[in-house]
């Protein structure tokens, strides 16, 4: 470490990581089901899966959502009806 501030923002940016993965651990239990669980991992793969293109002011999706991105979506509390219209015609 170059500094003690420095050490001090990369607990801190630690910190706030341990947050975010208890609070994605959290809300994935609410959708957990006896045939099949995600993981915080697997739930974000699951999402950076997710692409969409601009089309002149419009965002659209390039493929449609499989069950495990709208199981996500509606743990997170996205309207999946949002991302649904988003799909090209």
């Amino acid at each position: 470490m170059s500094s003690i501030e420095s050490l001090y923002g990369k607990l801190f940016i630690a910190f706030i990581g341990m947050i975010m993965r208890r609070d994605f651990t959290n809300r994935l239990k609410k959708i957990k089901d006896k045939k099949h669980s995600l993981t915080v991992d697997q739930c974000l793969m699951t999402l950076l899966d997710i692409e969409m293109r601009k089309t002149g002011d419009r965002w659209l999706l390039k493929k449609a959502l499989t069950s495990d991105q709208k199981k996500v979506m509606e743990a997170f509390g996205i309207p999946i009806t949002i991302l649904e219209a988003a799909l090209p015609v």
